[in-house]
């Protein structure tokens, strides 16, 4: 979702916001006893290795996943499309049908030909990729659905919103499972769920990112660190750590079994907008406001490349499951990157 100081990630009364804005404009970064050792900031020189741009809304894409089998990829817009595309092709495959207000969320079901989308409005949608059918429609949420993540079985959604909660839906019948509340009155910004499917992450905009437990629901770790709004969460494939990225213009990895911060990673000059892991999990990458995308070694934080080429804001971020490409969205465009 493209997160906006005044549109989203909702801020509370206004002594919430000026705190939230003093964080993000005034508070320095400091390094103490005992706090995890930021990564370098010196990172190669930027390079534009975009080897397609695809071009087909009409205004800011706000998300994109790309198919288990890595042949479509499915991308969300402020102009209420979600267009569906032949990755191989770099053209259009199919137009999913125009929905009621901009679309804010997608992903792939594993094991099936089924995608879902949430959108400005709250409305959690699930259609059939391959006829573009929609197989149903939700709206228990009561604001905009800021991310959707499926399980691996593609038998769950879950979904965060600004309406201050995520939730647990059954994939196959639009069944709403269960809520949680991380308790403030702040948007649930970005969900992830580990490999296994027992734990969900959220993060928010009390600037926390929050571990659950999947099947009860019960908070089991908030991880503190982040100065202000977590806009993104990411769960590495061996499920050993978790990444985030903030209003704060960093990036950290954690340990996901103890939640200790393991890493600061700086060098954005804008906020960090999307976090994702490579498959290997080799590789993080960052996007931001500032028009870049960053790729790390999440083991060291060493900075690895800096891919420049957009003109505006990158809003997403997704790699290919054979991790050789990255694609990326930002006002109007996708670019699809070659990697190292």
């Amino acid at each position: 979702m493209r997160l906006q100081r005044s549109t989203s990630a909702r801020l509370g009364h206004p002594a919430r916001a000026a705190a939230v804005l003093c964080a993000l404009l005034c508070a320095p970064g400091t390094t103490g006893a005992g706090e995890p050792k930021p990564s370098a900031t010196t990172a190669p020189p930027a390079r534009d290795d975009s080897s397609r741009t695809l071009r087909a809304h009409a205004d800011w894409i706000a998300a994109l996943a790309v198919s288990p089998d890595g042949k479509l990829l499915l991308t969300g817009g402020d102009d209420q499309l979600a267009i569906l595309w032949d990755l191989a092709a770099g053209k259009p495959a199919r137009t999913l049908p125009k929905h009621d207000s901009g679309v804010t969320a997608v992903a792939f079901l594993q094991g099936t030909t089924h995608v879902a989308t949430g959108t400005w409005d709250g409305a959690l949608a699930v259609y059939d990729a391959a006829t573009g059918k929609q197989l149903f429609t939700r709206r228990e949420h009561a604001e905009t659905i800021t991310s959707i993540v499926a399980t691996a079985d593609g038998k769950y959604l879950v979904t965060g919103s600004a309406d201050d909660s995520a939730k647990v839906w059954n994939a196959q019948t639009g069944e709403d499972l269960f809520s949680l509340r991380p308790g403030n009155e702040y948007d649930v910004t970005s969900v992830a769920v580990t490999p296994g499917g027992k734990q969900i992450v959220s993060g928010d905009g009390e600037n926390a990112v929050r571990v659950w437990d999947a099947e009860t629901g019960a908070e089991l770790r908030a991880l503190a660190g982040h100065e202000s709004v977590v806009t993104s969460v990411a769960v590495s494939p061996d499920g050993k750590r978790i990444a985030s990225g903030s209003w704060d213009k960093t990036a950290r990895v954690w340990d996901a079994a103890t939640g200790k911060e393991l890493l600061v990673l700086k060098g954005h000059t804008d906020e960090v907008t999307a976090v994702a892991f490579r498959p290997d999990g080799k590789r993080l990458v960052t996007a931001a406001r500032d028009k870049s995308i960053r790729l790390w070694d999440p083991a060291t934080g060493k900075p690895v490349a800096t891919l420049a080429g957009h003109a505006a804001d990158v809003t997403a971020v997704a790699f290919t499951p054979d991790g050789k490409q990255l694609v990326s969205g930002s006002k109007g465009e996708v670019r699809i990157w070659n990697v190292p």
